[in-house]
C-alpha cells in the first residue's frame, strides 16, 4: 500500500474540500444556536410529538423553532421569542398552554447576548491554548527524535493535522447550516475539542513509531514512513468500527444532546482516517 508514494492525491483530496471550505465559511459561516445567538431553551415531559407542541409555540409568534427528541416522553424545544416580546411572559403562556393539555415544563432557560459572546471567546481561547499545549508536548515528548525529522517538525505538522480536520468539520456544518438549518450550539464546542484530541491521539501514535524506527535503523525515510503508516491503516480499522458502534448506540437511546458530537465523530473518523495517512 503506497500511501507516502500517493500523497499528491491525499493533498489534493483535501485543497478540494478546504478551498469550497473558505468560500462557504466566508459567505454562509456557521448557523448559530442559541447558545451563541441567544435565545430560549425548554424541556417538555409528556410527549414524543414536536407537532403536539409546536403549534403552542407559533401562537406566540416564537421564532426559530428546533424541537428535538430526548426520549422517555422528553422534547426539548429551541427558539428565540418575537422582537419586542418579554421572555418570562412568553415562557409563562407556553407553560400554561402546555398545562391545558396535559404536558409538563420540567425546565426553562434564557441565555442572553453577553453570555452567547463569553461562550464564542472562550472556545476560540480553548482550541488556541490547545494548540500550543500539544507543540510543547510533542516537542519535549520527541526532543531525542534523529535527522531527518525535527521535534519541533512533528508539534507544528501535528497541529496543521488537528486544525485541518478541525476545519473539515466547521465545513461540513457550514454547509449543514445553510442548506438544512443545522445549527451549532456549545456541545459542539465539546464535540470538536474531541475531534481534535483523536485526531492528536492518532498522530501521536504514527509519531511514535516513525521515533522508534529512526532510532533503531537507518531506512530510507519515505519507505519507513509509508511501511508504519500501512500498519497504521490496518490497526485503525477496529477501532473505527468499535468507536462507531459505540455511537449507534447513543443513537439507539434517542439522546438528543449527543447529536452534535455523534455526528462530528461520524465526520471526523472519515477525515482523520484520510490525514493520518498523509
Amino acid at each position: 500500500m503506497n500511501i507516502i508514494g500517493r500523497r499528491r492525491l491525499w493533498f489534493t483530496i483535501s485543497l478540494l474540500v478546504l478551498i469550497p471550505g473558505v468560500f462557504s465559511l466566508a459567505k454562509w459561516g456557521l448557523k448559530p444556536g442559541i447558545d451563541f445567538a441567544g435565545g430560549q431553551v425548554m424541556e417538555i415531559v409528556g410527549t414524543n410529538t414536536s407537532q403536539t407542541v409546536k403549534p403552542l409555540f407559533e401562537a406566540v409568534k416564537a421564532q426559530d423553532i428546533v424541537i428535538t427528541s430526548g426520549g422517555n416522553q422528553r422534547l426539548f424545544v429551541r427558539y428565540r421569542e418575537a422582537e419586542g416580546q418579554n421572555s418570562t411572559e412568553t415562557a409563562s403562556k407556553i407553560k400554561q398552554q402546555l398545562t391545558d393539555k396535559g404536558l409538563t415544563q420540567a425546565s426553562f432557560e434564557s441565555i442572553g447576548p453577553a453570555v452567547s459572546r463569553d461562550i464564542t471567546r472562550n472556545a476560540v481561547i480553548a482550541v488556541a491554548l490547545a494548540s500550543v499545549a500539544i507543540v510543547a508536548f510533542i516537542a519535549v515528548a520527541f526532543r531525542n527524535t534523529p535527522p531527518p525529522v525535527s521535534p519541533l517538525s512533528f508539534g507544528v505538522t501535528a497541529v496543521i493535522a488537528l486544525l485541518h480536520d478541525a476545519f473539515v468539520l466547521l465545513v461540513v456544518f457550514s454547509l449543514l447550516g445553510h442548506f438544512y438549518g443545522v445549527e451549532i450550539d456549545s456541545l459542539f464546542v465539546t464535540a470538536i475539542l474531541t475531534a481534535i484530541g483523536f485526531s492528536v491521539h492518532d498522530t501521536i501514535v504514527v509519531y511514535d513509531s516513525i521515533y522508534g524506527g529512526l532510532r533503531l535503523t537507518e531506512p530510507l525515510y519515505d519507505e519507513m514512513t509509508n511501511y508504519l503508516a500501512s500498519i497504521y491503516v490496518g490497526r485503525y480499522t477496529v477501532p473505527k468500527l468499535e468507536k462507531a458502534n459505540y455511537f449507534k448506540r447513543c443513537d439507539v437511546k434517542g439522546d438528543s444532546w449527543w447529536s452534535s458530537l455523534r455526528m462530528v465523530a461520524k465526520i471526523g473518523d472519515h477525515c482523520f482516517y484520510q490525514t493520518k495517512g498523509k
